[in-house]
C-alpha cells in the first residue's frame, strides 16, 4: 500500500458502532503517496480511522457525514494540522435543501480546492445546528481564512 494514492472509505449504514472510539487500536499507518481521501460514513468512524492514520503528501480531503445530532471531529481537526497541503485561506458554506457543503479552497499561491466537507441533513435548524458544532472545533483552522462566503437555499 506504500503506493496508494486514492483512498475511499464508505459505509452504508448510518448507525455508529459507539465501540470504535474505545476498542484500544494502536497500529498507527502511513501512506507516504496518498494525495486523495474520500471517507462517507459517521463521525464517530472517521474520529476512530483518522487518529491512527498519516498522509504527508495528501492534497484533497473530502468527508460526508451522514445526517447526525451530533458530530464529533476533534481527530479531523488534527489530521488536517497535520496534513501541510490541507491549508486554505477561503472557505465557502452552503445551507442547501439536501444538507450542508462545506468547501476550503487556496485563493492565493497554488489554487485548488483541498477540503471539502458533506453533511447530510434537510431541516434548516439542524444544518444551523452542524454548522456550529463542526465550527466550533475547527476555530483553529479559520483563523487563517481571509474570504468566507455564505449561501443559501429555500427549504420547503
Amino acid at each position: 500500500m506504500l503506493q496508494l494514492e486514492t483512498l475511499a472509505v464508505r459505509f452504508q449504514s448510518p448507525l455508529p458502532n459507539r465501540d470504535v472510539v474505545r476498542t484500544p487500536i494502536t497500529t498507527h499507518v502511513t501512506l507516504p503517496n496518498l494525495r486523495r481521501f474520500i471517507f462517507r460514513g459517521v463521525s464517530a468512524y472517521s474520529e476512530g480511522l483518522l487518529s491512527r492514520l498519516t498522509t504527508p503528501l495528501l492534497s484533497l480531503l473530502e468527508i460526508i457525514f451522514f445526517n447526525q445530532l451530533t458530530y464529533t471531529v476533534t481527530n479531523l481537526l488534527e489530521y488536517m494540522r497535520r496534513s501541510e497541503n490541507l491549508h486554505f485561506n477561503a472557505l465557502r458554506l452552503n445551507l442547501t435543501k439536501g444538507g450542508i457543503i462545506l468547501t476550503a479552497k487556496r485563493r492565493l499561491g497554488g489554487g485548488g480546492r483541498p477540503f471539502r466537507m458533506l453533511i447530510g441533513n434537510k431541516y434548516l435548524d439542524w444544518q444551523v445546528a452542524s454548522v456550529v458544532q463542526i465550527f466550533d472545533v475547527f476555530g483553529p483552522l479559520l483563523s487563517t481564512v481571509e474570504k468566507l462566503t455564505l449561501g443559501y437555499e429555500v427549504h420547503d
